[in-house]
């Protein structure tokens, strides 16, 4: 009998150089994790924004995957498609949350809780997800935080609850590792 999965976070940059590289990196991690968890008998379960750029990303490939991808809304959908840059992203970013409303999981698609006033609710997602995650993914470039719930603040988040990380670096998708990810995936621990 498996227990409850193991929870994989993942956030990312928007804007991004090398989109078919990243992607296909996020792809293979998460293949990898998967599959490492699978052989502890334990399955795994995304945990994302659907942000343009890296996220967007992550859902396309857990779903290429068939691992199961819960969506963090930061905003009701009216406001959130603010925050694209085009009507084109703002519609693959609508399917995307359609095809995880589609899942047979519990909570597809969560609308984070609070006012929705930016970048707070950005911050909220980040802790969310921190918070419920067992190991962090993230595209980042390394720099410092330019604002609440960018990339940087959730690495720094994940870093101040020693959560195991997988950083992408989006300039040449070299792949690093903080703490013990393979520990992680095949712990006893729930989530």
């Amino acid at each position: 009998m498996r227990s409850s999965p193991v929870v994989i976070g993942f956030s990312g940059h928007r804007n991004l150089d090398h989109h078919e590289l990243v992607g296909t990196r996020i792809e293979q991690l998460l293949c990898e994790l998967r599959d490492c968890a699978s052989c502890a008998e334990h399955s795994v379960v995304v945990l994302t924004g659907v942000a343009e750029g890296a996220d967007m990303l992550c859902v396309e490939a857990a779903m290429t995957l068939s691992i199961p991808t819960r969506v963090l809304l930061p905003l009701p959908e009216e406001q959130f498609s603010q925050d694209f840059s085009s009507p084109d992203l703002w519609n693959r970013a609508q399917l995307l949350i359609a095809k995880a409303q589609s899942q047979s999981i519990a909570n597809p698609v969560c609308l984070i809780e609070g006012p929705p006033v930016r970048p707070h609710c950005y911050a909220r997602l980040a802790d969310n997800m921190v918070e419920s995650a067992r190991i962090l993914i993230a595209v980042w470039n390394g720099e410092p935080a330019s604002g609440p719930g960018g990339t940087a603040e959730v690495v720094e988040l994940a870093r101040k609850r020693l959560l195991p990380l997988v950083l992408i670096n989006p300039v040449d998708c070299t792949i690093s590792f903080e703490g013990d990810v393979k520990l992680a995936l095949q712990s006893k621990l729930q989530c």
